[in-house]
């Protein structure tokens, strides 16, 4: 037998009764000598693998296993009749009659359920430390659900893992659901009709690959007031696509679509400036006023504005094809008879477009200036025509007066 100082008593005290009266504590206390299992620093709190017996613990053998019953008559409340083991006049563990079993650690230490495999091999333990309850898996810890195979949620080191939804409620409200969606994306949603925030106070960034956890230039950031796209800004609807990008050399800004369909810019809901997938562009139309355009101008022109344009001074890009072909020594410059004959039959003058052609067509500018001037070149050409013949017949009467 090892001495008293090596070796404690374990005591189960049932009730508050005096464990000194000998007569009755055979009949309502159960005083058990055990030999010792542990005498060292805190073995118990001990997280790495389990020591061998034969190393720092004093102890006698027990030659057989043990079944402790203990019976109680008494009329204390369950949660104050108890078993309790001391070891060293410490104690260390308590087991009450509702149940309850409880660890005891040292004041400036904490205490501590500790596993291990056969070989003492440490797995992990429950422990508490402060105010905080610590769970301790030596290489992951699962949560296991009752007859699932697969841990539920799983804290490994570096990364938690859950195989199923994580809901989160607010009393009986559902606010948030984070799980594995449709076609096995990843889903954060918010099933109540609430906002679903998501706020950092240096920014928020996105990436559109896997590399947040090693890249710092995001895809797309909102920062304070602002907001940052790295990456073209596509929408997609109806077969349409628009992109807000840079263009080709990245030197310009570019706003437009990359199908085959024309852009709209509008104010008050309502379509201002419309661009067609040739490139015509219509000023104060819709797409569908714009179509209302005859196809063969829409070809011959590029830019179609109602109401017209006020402007203070405008300019026609220079052009190689101007009227004063008419001043050429082999112009053939129509007779006044002529030039009348066609008027009487057509309404209008040579060269120039009749009204039901400018109101079915419209006019080129610079081809309307052109034919002006042609009709002012001929005019002055008749004009020196009609002087030298004017000439000539004042030359004749002078001669025939003389």
């Amino acid at each position: 037998m090892k001495s008293e100082n090596q070796c404690n008593l374990l005591i189960l005290s049932l009730g508050n009764e005096e464990r000194g009266q000998k007569d009755n504590g055979l009949k309502k206390s159960i005083t058990l000598l055990l030999l010792c299992l542990l005498y060292m620093p805190l073995y118990a709190q001990y997280t790495g693998n389990l020591p061998s017996l034969g190393q720092p613990y004093d102890y006698d053998r027990a030659a057989n296993g043990q079944v402790f019953e203990v019976d109680y008559g008494g009329t204390l409340p369950k949660d104050r009749a108890m078993w309790s083991i001391k070891i060293a006049g410490e104690e260390r563990l308590r087991v009450c009659r509702n149940g309850t079993l409880a660890l005891l650690g040292e004041y400036n230490s904490y205490p501590t359920f500790n596993f291990y495999t056969s070989n003492k091999y440490f797995l992990g333990s429950i422990n508490a430390k402060g105010e905080n309850l610590n769970l301790v898996g030596y290489r992951a810890i699962g949560i296991y659900p009752r007859q699932i195979p697969t841990a539920t949620i799983m804290f490994d080191r570096g990364e938690t893992r859950s195989n199923v939804a994580l809901n989160f409620y607010n009393e009986n409200l559902n606010y948030l659901n984070v799980k594995s969606g449709r076609n096995q994306d990843a889903a954060i949603i918010n099933p109540a009709a609430k906002w679903l925030r998501i706020g950092s106070k240096s920014g928020v960034a996105f990436w559109g690959n896997e590399n947040a956890d090693n890249d710092d230039s995001p895809h797309f950031k909102i920062l304070g007031t602002e907001v940052y796209s790295y990456v073209p800004i596509k929408m997609m609807r109806n077969n349409v696509t628009m992109v807000f990008s840079t263009d080709e050399m990245n030197s310009a800004g570019w706003l437009g679509t990359s199908t085959n369909n024309g852009l709209c810019l509008g104010t008050n809901s309502t379509s201002q400036f419309f661009i067609d997938n040739i490139q015509n562009v219509y000023i104060g139309m819709s797409k569908q006023e714009a179509n209302k355009i005859k196809q063969d101008l829409r070809n011959k022109y590029r830019l179609f504005v109602t109401k017209g344009i006020l402007s203070e001074d405008f300019a026609i890009a220079p052009k190689s094809t101007w009227a004063d072909y008419v001043f050429n020594k082999d112009y053939n410059l129509r007779g006044l008879n002529e030039v009348e004959e066609f008027i009487s039959e057509n309404n209008h003058l040579p060269d120039v477009p009749s009204a039901k052609q400018v109101a079915d067509e419209g006019y080129s500018q610079h081809d309307m200036n052109k034919a002006l001037l042609q009709k002012i070149e001929e005019l002055t050409l008749y004009v020196i025509k009609q002087e030298k013949k004017i000439a000539t017949l004042e030359s004749e009467l002078e001669n025939l007066k003389k």
